[in-house]
C-alpha cells in the first residue's frame, strides 16, 4: 500500500513536511499549496526547493491539486484555468514524474440540486480530459461539497458521462458524507472501478454540526472502506489530507491513526 499525505498539511514549508513525514514512514506526497501560492503558481524559490526536496530525499510525489474549477462554471476565469493554469501544472508534474492532477466539479449555485448538474459541467471537463490525455496526463475529479461534484453518486455519474479513460475520480468519502452522501458500501460499490486517487480525513457529528477529526474516530466507516479497497485491488496511494489543527500533531495523529487501520486490513 502507498502511503502518502498532502504536504501543506504538515506544513507549508515543503522540506518540512517531507522531513517529518519521512519521519513517520511516508515517502509519497501531493502537492496542494507552497509558501508562495498554489501549485502552479509558485515562486522559483518554492519550485527549487521542491526540486531539491525530491532528489535529496528520494521521495514521490503522487499528484498535484492547482485548485481547478472550484469556480463558477459560467466564471471567465474558467477560460483561463483550461489554457493556462493546467497546462503549467502539467508541465511541473512532468517536471516531478507525476501523472495526476486533481480538478473539481464547478461551484454550484446556492438552492441548487447536484444531480441537475448544466451539460456546460460534462463538456468542460471533457475537453480538459481531451487535452490532458495528448500530455500523457490522467486527470481525477475531486468530489467536494459545494460543488456539482459533491457525493459519489453524482461525481461517478459524471465520470461516465465525460467518458474519458485517463478522468476518473480522487475518491473522498468524508466529502460525499458532508454532501448528504451515503459513501459506504452504498456508493463505493458504484464508483470503486472509477477511483485514481483517494483523500482520507473523517468528520463527525454534533449538535452544533460536523467537525473533522482524526481518521477512524469519526462517522466514516474507514475500516470498512479500506476493506473493500484493499479487496477489490486499489493499486493507487492512500493519501491522509488533514484538515484540522494543529498541524503537525494533528497530521501525525492520522497517519497513526491510518497504519493501525490498515495493519487490520492486511
Amino acid at each position: 500500500m502507498k502511503l502518502a499525505i498532502v504536504s501543506d498539511e504538515i506544513s507549508p514549508e515543503f522540506l518540512t513536511a517531507v522531513e517529518l513525514g519521512t519521519d513517520w514512514g511516508i515517502q509519497n506526497f501531493e502537492i496542494r499549496g507552497l509558501p508562495s501560492g498554489r501549485m502552479p503558481y509558485i515562486s522559483e524559490r518554492d519550485k527549487r526547493e521542491v526540486f531539491r526536496t525530491v532528489k535529496e530525499y528520494g521521495i514521490k510525489i503522487s499528484t498535484l491539486s492547482p485548485g481547478a474549477f472550484k469556480i463558477p462554471v459560467d466564471s471567465p476565469e474558467v477560460r483561463s484555468q483550461i489554457d493556462e493554469m493546467l497546462p503549467r501544472t502539467y508541465e511541473l508534474a512532468h517536471e516531478l514524474g507525476a501523472d495526476l492532477v486533481i480538478v473539481f466539479g464547478f461551484l454550484m449555485p446556492e438552492g441548487e440540486k447536484e444531480e441537475n448538474y448544466p451539460q456546460q459541467v460534462v463538456d468542460i471537463l471533457g475537453e480538459v480530459a481531451e487535452k490532458a490525455e495528448r500530455e500523457n496526463i490522467r486527470i481525477a475529479l475531486e468530489n467536494e461539497p459545494s460543488c456539482w461534484a459533491g457525493t459519489g453518486r453524482t461525481s461517478a455519474r459524471l465520470v461516465r458521462e465525460v467518458g474519458q479513460k485517463n478522468f476518473g475520480l480522487n475518491w473522498d468519502p468524508c466529502n460525499s458524507l458532508n454532501s448528504g452522501g451515503k459513501p459506504y458500501p452504498e456508493e463505493y460499490t458504484d464508483l470503486k472501478d472509477l477511483i485514481f486517487h483517494l483523500h482520507i480525513k473523517d468528520t463527525k457529528k454534533g449538535p452544533e454540526g460536523s467537525r473533522t477529526v482524526a481518521i477512524g474516530e469519526g462517522d466514516v466507516n474507514w475500516q470498512g472502506q479500506l476493506e473493500a479497497l484493499y479487496r477489490n485491488g486499489y493499486d493507487g496511494y492512500y493519501t491522509v489530507e488533514t484538515h484540522f489543527g494543529p498541524r503537525v500533531k494533528a497530521s501525525r495523529t492520522c497517519v497513526e491513526n491510518l497504519k493501525r487501520l490498515l495493519l487490520n486490513v492486511m
